[in-house]
């Protein structure tokens, strides 16, 4: 699995939704502050890296896909 499916399967299984589109803004499908912070530490769990502050700049599902880095990147 790659990392922008990995990072879509956490955000639908966070936010309790089966699918999601790359427009979707996470606090527009029910998130809240705690839950971005469990959103951001199940895809530290899994070596993907989202700054939780990319989640309240822009909170479309592509955003922060393109914000994510893993390993040392």
């Amino acid at each position: 699995m790659n990392v922008h499916d990995e990072i879509e399967k956490v955000w639908c299984e966070v936010l309790g939704v089966a699918d999601c589109r790359p427009e979707d803004n996470f606090f527009e499908r029910s998130g809240t502050s705690l839950k971005a912070a469990r959103f951001v530490r199940a895809l530290a769990g899994r070596g993907i890296r989202v700054p939780l502050g990319a989640l309240f700049t822009d909170g479309r599902l592509a955003a922060v896909q393109a914000a994510a880095t893993t390993g040392e990147g």
